[in-house]
């Protein structure tokens, strides 16, 4: 289903027989989420029902309005966590050092720091404190440039960069 088309809401997300048919759903970062935003709430209970019933979701930076709009308040964004795109702050960084602090991951990678690469002028930040439930699989320091100028105003250590949260059998 094409992110950047209404039919991932109307042809998939609406329909929960179909839904069910898969075992994870991607929400990439150039999905156009005023599909979703103004979906009826169906869409958003078969997208919890999904979930509960042991499918994944995955959301990239810019597609956080899913786990948003659809888990409210089980992850904490930077900024106001009620208005859209409010957490879309991350500054222009070319490169940003980040701490692998899961120990299965660093075993994978085998490595326990890695680069992270962001190349757009701005990207979802988390909340530095997370609930007990988030599981925080690498950590790293983070630029806000709230105010969309290109410059950072504040500089955060220690930020949550790839999370994971359980929800019923997903």
């Amino acid at each position: 289903y094409s992110p950047t088309s209404s039919r991932y809401v109307t042809d998939l997300l609406s329909d929960a027989v179909t839904l069910a048919a898969y075992d994870i759903v991607f929400f990439d970062c150039g999905f156009a989420d005023g599909f979703l935003r103004s979906a009826p709430p169906a869409v958003w209970d078969n997208l919890r029902s999904f979930v509960q019933d042991g499918g994944s979701i995955y959301a990239s930076d810019w597609a956080y309005e899913a786990i948003r709009l659809v888990f409210p308040g089980s992850l904490d964004f930077y900024g106001d966590d009620a208005q859209p795109a409010a957490a879309r702050v991350g500054a222009l960084s070319l490169t940003l050092g980040a701490s692998v602090v899961d120990a299965s991951l660093g075993g994978v990678l085998g490595q326990s720091n890695v680069e992270l690469v962001y190349n757009k002028g701005s990207w979802v930040v988390l909340g530095a404190v997370q609930a007990a439930a988030v599981k925080v699989w690498v950590r790293g320091p983070v630029g806000v440039d709230a105010d969309a100028d290109g410059t950072t105003e504040t500089s955060l250590t220690d930020v949550p960069l790839l999370v994971s949260l359980p929800y019923g059998q997903g």
